[in-house]
């Protein structure tokens, strides 16, 4: 069983007066968050799980399908103390994905989730654990992190992954930009919309 961990509990503060998860794509009627969860449902995640923070009826206003929201009662306490509610929800493997980050195609995460054969961390070649991808973790390992306490300066999933012996973290080329993107920004949004009509 693989559990999708959605982050949406940041304050969406560079955004603009809309949450980042509300946006569409152009021609789309769905909200930028209900096309996130149909891909992960479309790549085989079983259990979805969005986690909330800070102003979650921004982000309840776009949300359109039924999934498991948690909210983080403390989210000044960071994106950490975020992701360890969301895996207090989890069952089985767990695939953390930050709300503004756009996903590859469901076949390429369908194979990312069959690709772990006993690693701890699946990660995308290149990418450091800081957000800006997909990041697919054992149960054991999701388990390991709900024991830290979030102000812990060890409490950060980037730290974590790079603690993690070679052989236990495998990297996985995906059709994703190997260096880190987020759409936090208004400027990003639009860069990412020009590329998206471009191809």
């Amino acid at each position: 069983m693989t559990t999708a961990v959605l982050l949406a509990g940041g304050r969406s503060r560079r955004s603009g007066r809309r949450h980042k998860a509300c946006r569409r794509l152009p021609g789309e009627r769905r909200s930028w968050l209900d096309r996130q969860i149909d891909v992960l449902r479309a790549a085989g995640a079983d259990r979805i799980v969005l986690v909330l923070g800070h102003r979650p009826r921004r982000v309840f206003a776009c949300l359109h399908r039924r999934i498991t929201a948690v909210r983080n009662p403390h989210p000044a306490h960071g994106s950490f103390s975020s992701l360890l509610y969301g895996l207090s929800a989890a069952r089985g493997d767990v695939l953390v994905v930050p709300v503004d980050t756009p996903l590859p195609p469901a076949v390429e995460l369908r194979r990312m989730l069959r690709t772990r054969h006993g690693s701890d961390a699946v990660v995308p070649m290149g990418h450091d654990g800081r957000g800006g991808h997909p990041v697919l973790l054992s149960q054991r390992f999701a388990r390991n992190l709900t024991q830290l306490d979030p102000r812990n300066p060890e409490a950060r999933l980037d730290v974590q992954l790079r603690n993690l012996a070679p052989e236990r973290r495998r990297h996985l080329r995906l059709a994703v930009r190997s260096t880190r993107l987020n759409l936090n920004t208004g400027q990003a949004w639009r860069r990412y919309l020009q590329a998206a009509q471009d191809r």
